[in-house]
């Protein structure tokens, strides 16, 4: 199956995410589905109180002060603004998103093997699917940990550089001690919050929405298949309740993603190219 055999790699990006503090999506090994804690209230309004402070200095430097590393503050501000609008999203009402996933699960184990399947599928068509969707979530993973480890040493090389926290602390040269303690308890607390954001936001957007949207196409295509390798010209009644569950499940995740994480993730493609021609 597709999106069942990245089950796995879904739970450890839910493990870190738990090892951070934010519990906030379980598995069920008995019932094979996931499940929301709904705890951790807390923390989520910390991570999220810090990045709409973090947005809020980005454009105050941008619209109040004249920087000199400006389009690079304007890039970090618009990814900041976009990542708490997804993070935004599966932190606080992770309910829609646990039922998309469980859905395309019972999907995959109740109907998808109903579905009359030419014999070239189990081999070729099968592994090449899964081969995209396993590299999907593998890169998913890597870049959850390898890009806010990027942002941090960012942070740490120049702690002053908005839009984060440290640039609205006094200069790390003229400290005094008691100052510096203070750079270092904000640079921790924003590394949690940054690994907190990049492991949320990739898991929304990377193996909820890529990886379930990547499992339909081959449903759909799955379909169109059995079709073409059927020599009859009706379509089976089988085939008319697998189109509907697959129709199904696309509105669900219209209704996960469409709202509020295509439209920021439009705005930061758009703003990247501006900046792009700024520059």
């Amino acid at each position: 199956m597709m999106f069942s055999s990245v089950v796995p790699l879904v739970q450890l990006q839910l493990k870190y995410l738990s090892n951070l503090g934010l519990q906030l999506i379980k598995w069920n090994a008995k019932r094979h589905q996931f499940f929301s804690t709904g705890s951790n209230q807390r923390n989520i309004r910390l991570v999220l109180g810090t990045l709409f402070v973090i947005v809020l200095n980005g454009f105050y430097t941008i619209f109040l002060q004249r920087h000199h590393a400006r389009s690079l503050v304007q890039l970090f501000t618009a990814a900041f603004a976009t990542a708490l609008a997804i993070t935004s999203t599966i932190l606080c009402k992770p309910d829609p998103f646990v039922y998309l996933m469980n859905m395309t699960i019972q999907f995959e184990a109740k109907c998808f093997p109903k579905l009359e399947s030419a014999p070239l599928w189990k081999i070729d068509y099968m592994s090449g699917w899964r081969l995209a969707l396993w590299f999907c979530c593998w890169s998913t993973l890597l870049v959850s940990i390898v890009g806010p480890s990027c942002v941090i040493a960012i942070t740490l090389y120049q702690p002053n550089l908005p839009p984060f926290l440290g640039s609205m602390l006094p200069i790390w040269e003229n400290d005094t001690p008691c100052a510096a303690v203070m750079h270092m308890a904000v640079s921790l607390y924003q590394a949690w919050t940054l690994y907190v954001l990049g492991i949320a936001f990739s898991l929304a957007v990377g193996h909820i929405f890529f990886g379930i949207l990547l499992s339909v196409t081959m449903y759909i295509t799955s379909l169109t298949r059995t079709l073409g390798w059927n020599s009859s010209s009706k379509i089976s009644k089988i085939g008319i309740q697998y189109y509907k569950q697959v129709e199904i499940l696309i509105s669900h995740l219209n209704y996960c993603f469409r709202p509020v994480v295509l439209p920021a993730i439009l705005l930061y493609a758009i703003a990247v190219n501006i900046l792009n021609g700024q520059i």
